[in-house]
């Protein structure tokens, strides 16, 4: 009798930590699905995140384009103007200048007319 007894309690240990281990077992299964869930949630917002990423990328690179068009554009502007500014002096300070413009009165530079 004492050994059903024994093999009683052995068996009812057994289970006992049979039922602890399964329990140990769906805790765990149900923290790796939430972890799991937890990662694709992540990695979505990884892809995304790199998406913008890309896209933000191709927006300053063309912004650098655009920047240097514009700069090689004021360059062009600036010696047009240089070059203007120049051949306004020059215009402004060539002495082959109209006789209005000189002051003299227009017939002394205008020939006579014949009858």
């Amino acid at each position: 009798m004492a050994v059903s007894i024994l093999l009683g309690r052995t068996a009812s240990k057994t289970k006992e930590e049979l039922n602890e281990e399964r329990y140990s077992r769906m805790v765990a299964e149900e923290k790796l699905e939430k972890v799991s869930q937890k990662v694709k949630s992540l990695e979505s917002q990884v892809n995304a995140t790199q998406s913008k990423t890309e896209d933000i990328r191709g927006v300053l690179d063309q912004e650098k384009k655009t920047s240097a068009q514009l700069k090689l554009e004021l360059e062009k502007m600036t010696k047009l103007k240089e070059v203007l500014e120049k051949e306004l002096k020059e215009a402004l300070t060539s002495p082959a200048l109209s006789p209005i413009e000189s002051g003299e009165s227009v017939s002394a530079v205008t020939p006579p007319v014949e009858p």
